[in-house]
This record gives C-alpha cells, structure tokens and sequence, in this order.
C-alpha cells in the first residue's frame, strides 16, 4: 500500500513536496525517481516482502520500465508462477506487475485480482500508462495540460504544483450539492479529473488517451439452478476473503453488525483462525436514542463472542468528532457530505495501534441487494401495473403513495438520491441550484441503457458511482490518514462479474434483502445477524450539531466571511437552516454538506 505521485519532464523539487503531503499514506519509506523525462515519487507502506528491495519505484531488469503502485495484488503468486522468464529479485506484488505489463501490455490489468492505481513508464515508448482497479476501491487523480501529465493518488497532492489554480469547478460543485459527493470523472477543482474504474490512461507525445478494460455483464445469463446460485456465492465469498488474508503485517475485520461485515468475519476465521475485530459505538443520552445508535455495535459484540474473535470497542464521543474534523477534512481531500467520516477515523485510528491491516464488508449492499430502495424500487414497477384509475383513487386517499408512480430512469434516481430544494433553496445561492446535475446523471448513466430491469440498472448506477465516489472514497481517505490498508473482499472482480449476472427474483425478495447472501451463510452465521434488520452505519452528527461546540462551528462554517472567497455559495441567511435544526427540524445533511464543504474549502485555500 502507498500513496504514488509523479508529472511528466524533470521536477523532483515539487514531486518531493507532493510524496510530503501524501506521507501518511506510506510511513515506511519514500522516495522520487527521474530519468528527465518523467518523475516519479512513492511512499510505501509495507505490507508483502518488507526488505528495502520492495520499495518503489521498481525498475525492470533492462531499464525500459518503471513502476509506482498503490494497492495490493491478492493473485500475485498465481501470476508470477506463469512469468517464468522473468528474473525476480523481489518476492511483494509490486515486481509482478511490471513484469506482467512488460509482457501483455494493457491487456495485464483485466488479470490482476486486486485494488490497484499504477503508474508504469516506458523509457523506450516515452510513454506514461495509469490504470484504477476494476471497481474503483484506490483512488487516482490526474491532471493533464498540454504537454504536461501529472497523477496522484490524492487530490492535495496535485494541488502543491502552484502552476494550478485553486479554482472550482461550477459544474462538480452543482453535482456536489445534489449528491452530496463528486461523481467522476470530475472532482471539484478545476482541471483536475479522476481516472474512472477499471480503466487505464496512456499519455505519449502530449495526448491522452482512456480505455476501459473491464465492464462486467449485465445480460442476466447465469444457467445456474437457484442451490448452484447459493453454493458458488459462497465459495466465491469464501476463497476471495482467503486470498485477502495475506499480509506481513497484523490483520483484522471492521465489524459493523451488518450481515455483510460479519460474512467477511465468518470466512476470515474459517481460512485464518482467530480475528482482531474493531466496530464503533457512540456516546450519547438515552434522551439522544443511544440504544438506536449503538445496536450495530452490540451485534457486533456478540458475532465477536460467537466466532471467538480478540474484539475492540470503539466509543466516540463529541468531543473527539470536533477534535478530529480538521484532520478529517483534510485527509477527505474532497468535501463528502457524510458525517460517518470521522467515525471512520476514529475507528482507523485506534485500530492502526494493534493492526495494519482491516477487512471489511463494502460492496454487498450494491451487489446482492441490501438497501431498501432495491426493494420499494421492484414494488413500484408491480404498482405501476395496475390500472391507472385504481392508482389514482388510492393516491387520493393516501398522497404518500403518489411516490410509487415515480417513472424508472433518472426521476427514480432523483428520489432516492438527490438532495431536495426545500432545504438547499434556504441556504444556498440560486446561482448554484438547478436541474444540470440530473440531465447529465441521466446522459451519463441511463440514457441508452437496455436492462428491462430498472433495479438491476439502479444496482448498477449505484455500484459505478455512490460506491465508488462516496462509500469507497471515505473508506480509502480515512483509512488512509491513520497509515491503515482497508480491504474489500465482496468486490473481487469475479464477484462482481458473478453477482451482476443473478436476476433479481435471486437477490430480492419483496420483504426480504440479500437473499442469495443470506441462504448462502445460512448455516454459519448467528442467528442474532440473519434476523437482525437493515441499518446503515451512521453517526449521531443530527444530535451533536445541537450541541454547543459542534454548532458553534457549523455556526461559523455558514456565516459571511469565514471564507470569502466562497462567501458567494451561500445566502446570507444562510444560518437559519441551522438554527431551524437547532429547534428540532431534521436538515442535517444539507447542513453537513455546506459545512463541510466550506471547511474544506478554507483548508485547501480554493476559491469560486
């Protein structure tokens, strides 16, 4: 695991000061490379083969080629036991990778088992090749000017370049304030864009070209009898969380109390033995609903007790969220409007003094049909078949059901997805609300798709963008900042490209979610998991931001002249929004959104 930095022409002064701003992503060593036609920075933390000789850069045998790499490969082995020709001198990861795209080219990333963002350099081709893993889960970040490409694995890192203007970008702000996250390809500084998943870049003579090189089916093709469907979900589970336990360093499972996470728990121990687990709970009055805020945390004690496992809870209290929030926005690196963030952090933090390495259940919900959506998304396209008089009767008796004529494509989307006027229009400038973020939703993740199926679409949009841009995003970010190397099992290539051909009568049921994952564990786990209902994982912020301390900063954060140069973002009233919460009125993500976005913009020096 590491952060990789570089820029295309001689420039080791501002590669050293970009390795400097991503240190915490690779504590253990650290270095830059130029050969003048490129530079090249990487900090490692080490996970597989810890001798010196695995730091990076790596350079082939002959010189042409050069790598940085963040991530890990979990088919390694597999790969470098077919590369028989080449001469090893490592035994991590890293050396495998070259060697393989020293053979197949751009072909070798559709190979590699793994989360990854690569940089390989061709001295001969004078080319510079980037490519993201299959599902998104490390990030990549890259600006291209002209002549010129440099890359990051964090968005600060391409900002100590002073030839970039710390300037917004309108277009990913709008989106922003809808979703409450930046979707690629766009981040919110102008001239800088994400690399999509499961795609690779090659820069060669000053032009940039992207290829994707994976995109798994949708055509519902499994022939397999429903036992088959639950036996090869299982074993795919199981053999991808094995391949995961490898690590030079200590490892252990984030358990959420979640079906997913305890799933990841359960697999873990029967390939590895006995786990350190790590879940988080709150400190908050029984007036505050603790029990409702903590329930994940007790299921989570009691899978620890069934499987035995060393556990750690983690309390979090107000006092260390306000503590932690600069160093939280700042190692976001992108404004997320999701106060589980620093509930990340925390949990990170603590966990990084026993282990270096953490399982977790991300991507389960996206492909085996956890959130609720997933379901009121079915039943809508049932409602919508009954007769258009007997719909409008009933919406007359009841206007709530009014929702369930919500049409599939984006208007669905926007339902259950994007931030409504009626708080945004209180606080923000008109100037940035409008239907924009929608039209180009639609234009880039509907509009020309074929499913019949809108909640197999729906799963998908959710998979490519919510998962990617927010969830995976602050899993890495945070993480990250406490020098921790999140894994994410459930998204193993060949479980995605296997859950994303089910149809959806295997995955949902009418009252039921996940119903492939949970007659697959059936017989494993605990009852107190296969009984307990969907939550997300969640943090109190609606309560604490009542509180004096946490609101005395929003306070501040949504008043004239904290930042000027964002000043124009918000209405001057904009604090009413706030003291409107304050009185028992629930409008905290919009609050979290601006306030978060405002802290960060300050941080990071940007203006509009």
């Amino acid at each position: 695991m590491c952060g990789i930095n570089g820029i295309t022409g001689k420039q080791e002064e501002l590669v050293l000061k970009m390795n400097e701003a991503l240190r915490h992503r690779g504590p253990d060593a650290t270095a830059v490379w130029s050969d003048g036609k490129v530079t090249l920075g990487a900090n490692r933390l080490a996970i597989i083969d810890l001798s010196p000789g695995a730091n990076q850069p790596i350079h082939s045998p002959d010189g042409r080629y050069t790598i940085v790499f963040n991530g890990e490969i979990y088919n390694y082995r597999e790969l470098r036991e077919k590369l028989t020709s080449y001469p090893f001198r490592t035994q991590g990861d890293t050396e495998v990778i070259l060697a393989l795209f020293q053979k197949e080219g751009t072909l070798a990333f559709n190979k590699l088992d793994g989360m990854f963002a690569i940089a390989i350099w061709d001295s001969k081709k004078e080319e510079l090749t980037l490519a993201r893993d299959h599902s998104g889960i490390k990030p990549l970040y890259y600006r291209h000017d002209n002549s010129v490409l440099a890359f990051s694995s964090e968005l600060k890192g391409l900002l100590e370049d002073a030839q970039l203007a710390r300037k917004i970008n309108h277009a990913a702000l709008e989106r922003y304030l809808r979703l409450r996250y930046v979707p690629e390809p766009d981040t919110l500084i102008e001239g800088v864009k994400k690399l999509p998943p499961a795609s690779y870049a090659v820069f060669s003579k000053g032009t940039l070209r992207i290829e994707k090189f994976y995109e798994p089916p949708l055509s519902l093709r499994s022939k397999l009898s429903h036992r088959e469907m639950v036996e090869k979900t299982r074993d795919l589970i199981d053999a991808s969380v094995k391949r995961q336990l490898i690590s030079e360093r200590p490892l252990g499972v984030f358990l959420s109390g979640g079906l997913d996470s305890t799933i990841v728990l359960d697999a873990a121990t029967k390939a590895g033995g006995t786990m350190e687990t790590f879940s988080l709970s709150f400190e908050l009055s029984d007036e505050e609903q603790a029990e409702k805020f903590n329930a994940d945390a007790r299921l989570a004690a009691l899978s620890a007790n069934h499987y035995g496992s060393k556990h750690h809870d983690v309390v979090f209290t107000e006092d260390e969220f306000v503590a932690l929030l600069p160093e939280a926005i700042r190692y976001l690196d992108q404004p997320i409007g999701n106060a589980t963030a620093l509930a990340q952090l925390a949990l990170a933090k603590k966990a990084r003094e026993g282990i270096v390495v953490a399982l977790q259940g991300d991507g389960g919900d996206e492909l085996f049909g956890g959130y609720p959506r997933y379901r009121l998304s079915r039943f809508m396209d049932m409602y919508q078949r009954t007769p258009e008089t007997a719909r409008t009767l009933l919406g007359q008796m009841s206007p709530r059901l009014l929702k369930l004529n919500t049409a599939p494509g984006i208007e669905r989307i926007q339902l259950f997805h994007f931030e409504k006027d009626a708080h945004s229009l209180r606080a923000v400038s008109r100037e940035f609300i409008s239907n924009r973020p929608a039209e180009w939703f639609g234009e880039r993740y509907v509009s020309g798709r074929e499913e019949t199926d809108f909640t197999q679409l729906l799963m998908d949009i959710d998979r490519r963008t919510w998962l990617v841009d927010e969830a995976l995003a602050r899993t890495d970010t945070m993480t990250m900042g406490a020098s921790l190397e999140a894994r994410v099992p459930l998204l193993s290539p060949d479980i995605v490209s296997f859950a994303s051909s089910l149809p959806m009568s295997a995955r949902i049921g009418m009252f039921k979610n996940k119903k492939l994952l949970r007659e697959a564990y059936a017989q494993r786990l605990p009852h107190h998991i296969l009984a307990a209902k969907k939550r997300g994982f969640f943090s109190p912020t609606a309560k604490w931001i009542r509180r004096p301390k946490l609101q005395a900063i929003a306070r501040e954060a949504l008043s004239q002249g904290f930042h000027a140069p964002t000043d124009a973002l918000l209405l001057p009233e904009a604090t009413a929004l706030l003291d409107s919460h304050v009185r028992g009125e629930y409008a905290v993500n919009t609050l979290w959104t601006l306030v978060t976005l405002r802290l960060w913009a300050k941080e990071f020096n940007v203006r509009l």
